[in-house]
């Protein structure tokens, strides 16, 4: 029987650091960061297309954990 991992929310600070990660090593495996931040091998891949948009990230912005922009603009 597996074991369900307890859900974490990465912060758009840490996001930034796993982008910056591979960017500096790009050998470096998924698997790899997903094991050090607790997170699934997909979450990694999926962080990783958005990649432009967690490098864009301010020093303001870096504890933030949802970006959702306005129901009406």
């Amino acid at each position: 029987m597996s074991t369900k991992r307890k859900r974490v929310n990465l912060s758009a600070g840490q996001k930034h650091e796993i982008c910056e990660m591979k960017e500096r090593d790009p050998r470096i495996q998924n698997v790899e960061l997903a094991q050090k931040y607790n997170v699934g091998k997909s979450t990694i891949t999926d962080i990783l297309k958005e990649s432009e948009r967690w490098l864009t990230i301010t020093e303001s912005q870096e504890n933030v954990k949802k970006f959702r922009g306005p129901k009406w603009p």
